[in-house]
């Protein structure tokens, strides 16, 4: 059943191949994404979670505009991901139960890794990520729609935590107090980078937003191919995309990790993936933006934090859970990393 209805859908795409069969590919917690085989090529059909990105529309509107220039770039090296319009010229399908599609080239000989390993890949990461804004420093991030609003904006995040935490059942603001008051007295520290934007020193660049190590397709001797999961291109601040890259890649635990005494930080990852990143972006970023990168890393983290602990004093409401205080352990986790990173930045 779902192989037919996978068929059906492909066949409402503009794209060469008689359909064989499909996989279903594991990468990815928020959209359903399966490998299409044909007898000439592969591709990547992506089911899109209209929940979480309500506006599927403009979102792909942003991925072909973002597409579409790159193309044109003869210095820009990575893989370009190429996405495929419907026989009605849009470039997504909405099916009879309203769920939308989208198709782009299955790129071939790559692999995703979900851990660094070692300061070479570090490396290649910032390589991957750097070239990617550098590569679209050019396009105007004004033109992209804001897939989901104040996503990285730490006072609408603050103004989330002060509701949950006036709603919060007393026995989990009890349990939850040392991590409340760290929160609380970081709120002015936290909102740095924001205001600092807002007062025009830190320009608005074309952000990715998701920058995360397994955001990047590797060839199999570990070389950056291409940056994937175009969801969340936006309009944003270099620092939102170089802190996230930082959270994960040079993180040494998961962040679902209890014990809080193996939360650390890599500054071995971070200083190649910190040095690759920024020569990758010489004469693009200006001085007061290479001033401010070390401060993203905390920032980013904490808001991870930051959400994680809003979700607990919420009820958990939003983030999946696997026991009671999973969220309070997370929130944990990423405001101790937050502790380690200025630790290693001192």
């Amino acid at each position: 059943m779902e192989k037919q209805k996978l068929k059906n859908i492909y066949q409402n795409f503009t794209a060469d191949g008689e359909f064989k069969d499909f996989q279903t590919l594991v990468s990815g917690h928020i959209n359903d994404t399966y490998l299409i085989e044909t007898d000439l090529k592969s591709y990547v059909l992506q089911k899109l979670n209209h929940l979480v990105f309500p506006n599927i529309p403009e979102l792909m509107n942003n991925k072909v505009a973002v597409s579409q220039h790159l193309a044109h770039k003869c210095d820009f090296h990575q893989t370009l991901l190429r996405f495929y319009p419907t026989l009605d010229n849009q470039y997504y399908y909405q099916d009879e139960e309203d769920f939308y599609w989208n198709m782009m080239d299955f790129i071939p000989d790559s692999k995703v890794l979900e851990k660094t390993e070692n300061k070479e890949q570090a490396a290649e990461a910032g390589y991957a990520f750097g070239a990617f804004i550098r590569a679209l420093d050019d396009f105007d991030a004004s033109d992209l729609y804001e897939i989901i609003p104040d996503f990285h904006k730490m006072s609408f995040r603050y103004q989330q935590f002060d509701e949950a935490l006036e709603g919060a059942e007393a026995q989990r603001k009890l349990i939850a107090a040392e991590w409340i008051q760290q929160v609380l007295n970081s709120r002015e520290e936290m909102q740095m980078l924001e205001k600092l934007h807002e007062q025009g020193e830190i320009p608005l660049r074309v952000t990715h937003n998701d920058t995360k190590l397994s955001n990047i397709l590797f060839d199999m001797d570990n070389k950056a191919l291409s940056v994937i999961d175009w969801d969340t291109l936006m309009p944003g601040i270099v620092h939102y995309d170089f802190g996230d890259s930082v959270r994960t890649i040079c993180s040494n635990s998961t962040e679902d990790e209890t014990d809080l005494s193996q939360v650390s930080f890599n500054t071995e990852f971070y200083q190649s993936y910190s040095e690759a990143f920024v020569k990758e972006l010489n004469g693009i970023l200006t001085d007061k933006e290479i001033e401010l990168l070390d401060l993203a890393p905390p920032t980013i983290t904490f808001i991870m934090g930051l959400r994680f602990l809003t979700d607990y004093l919420n009820g958990d409401k939003y983030y999946k859970i696997k026991y009671p205080n999973h969220n309070l352990d997370r929130a944990a986790n990423q405001l101790t990393l937050v502790k380690r990173m200025k630790e290693s930045f001192c």
